[in-house]
């Protein structure tokens, strides 16, 4: 029997999504691994990440991904995986909607769905080439690599810290260390929700979370319907995102989107908000746009270096 998918330095649950089933092996690169893990350490201590609650979480179970979205990301990955074969890693994939829509549509796939809901991931159905993980976003470092595709759902925003600067921060380090998890033509698929603000692009996102965040006004934010009220919350504008992920060490960032959604007047005069839509960024990592043997040299003169 092959060995499960692991994560290299603690302990976490990895079961395969039916019991009694072989597990699929996910090749290590030990060196990119040991990257990873030095990487994570020398950007100081772990991650502060809020939680949403079993209740917020109940909201969020469901399958985000609309006929469009689906269209634009199978066309990315068939241009990318002509064969169909292919292993990836769905970060926040909850009860597994997603996974077996991916698994369904190449049989020659093998994924893992990792997510620190017991809740959801109690949830997926039973799948002979699919995975799950019980652990946080922000800990994907720990993983094992030699993923062709890692995928965050609507999963970014939600990485939010005590302040703004703090949550951004966390979208950079999860981003980064997914980097290195990539195999070496692996890509990284992120889908997320786009605010462009009306006269400063990225003043949505600040007014949002600002909004979301504040303890003293969660029951009214919650009565107007926002789930993360307390908690909160870090969209960002089509530029900002883009800023982001190039600062965590994505390259040649894609970006396909559905059509605009109809903002309502108060989120125009309240929220600043001039633009909505739902967004596909895709690209690889800034390591697997150079050559094995410069990427190999840089990475030990790095090393030597700390």
């Amino acid at each position: 029997m092959n060995p499960a998918p692991t994560l290299g330095s603690r302990r976490s649950t990895v079961t395969p999504a039916q019991s009694g089933l072989s597990s699929f092996a996910i090749p290590s690169r030990p060196l990119i691994c040991a990257m990873a893990c030095w990487a994570s350490m020398s950007t100081g201590a772990s991650m502060a990440v809020k939680r949403l609650s079993d209740a917020q979480l109940e909201a969020f179970d469901t399958e985000h991904v609309s006929p469009a979205l689906w269209d634009m990301l199978v066309r990315r990955i068939d241009a990318q995986f002509p064969h169909g074969r292919l292993r990836f890693l769905d970060v926040g994939g909850g009860s597994g909607r997603f996974a077996d829509r991916l698994l369904a549509r190449y049989p020659h796939a093998h994924g893992v769905v990792l997510d620190n809901s017991r809740l959801l991931l109690a949830r997926n159905k039973p799948h002979a080439r699919k995975f799950l993980i019980e652990e946080s976003a922000e800990n994907i470092g720990l993983l094992d690599g030699g993923y062709d595709l890692v995928f965050f759902n609507w999963v970014l925003h939600h990485l939010v810290g005590f302040d703004y600067r703090e949550s951004v921060e966390n979208v950079v380090r999860t981003v980064h260390d997914a980097a290195y998890l990539l195999s070496d033509r692996g890509h990284i698929s992120i889908f997320e929700n786009v605010y462009d603000g009306l006269l400063v692009a990225n003043a949505p996102s600040h007014i949002i979370f600002r909004l979301t965040s504040a303890n003293a006004i969660a029951p009214l934010i919650h009565r107007l319907g926002a789930n993360t009220a307390r908690i909160g919350v870090c969209f960002q504008s089509k530029r900002a995102w883009e800023r982001i992920l190039h600062e965590a060490g994505m390259a040649t960032v894609g970006f396909d989107e559905d059509e605009h959604k109809p903002v309502p007047w108060p989120w125009k005069a309240f929220l600043h908000v001039g633009n909505l839509r739902c967004g596909l960024f895709w690209g690889t990592s800034v390591l697997n746009q150079s050559l094995p043997k410069y990427r190999l040299a840089t990475t030990l003169d790095s090393l030597e270096r700390h």
